[in-house]
């Protein structure tokens, strides 16, 4: 029963991390460390300045609704 479990929480574990690459506002360390390749966002045709400005975008939109403008 205890190997199961523990094979059962392996699969949990991985589907989180496959989880947070695919989250749709990653950490910036995250986006320049990984790249627009990785987000699985469709984002592979942005460069860089486009990108930075997509986050830019996103966390003033966040900002707005937490209410800190």
């Amino acid at each position: 029963m205890l190997s199961s479990r523990s094979g059962s929480w392996d699969g949990q574990s991985t589907t989180a991390d496959n989880d947070v690459s695919d989250h749709p506002h990653p950490p910036v360390s995250f986006s320049k460390k990984s790249g627009p390749k990785k987000f699985g966002m469709g984002l592979e045709p942005f460069n860089r300045l486009e990108l930075n400005e997509y986050q830019k975008a996103h966390q003033s939109k966040l900002k707005q609704l937490i209410g800190e403008v």
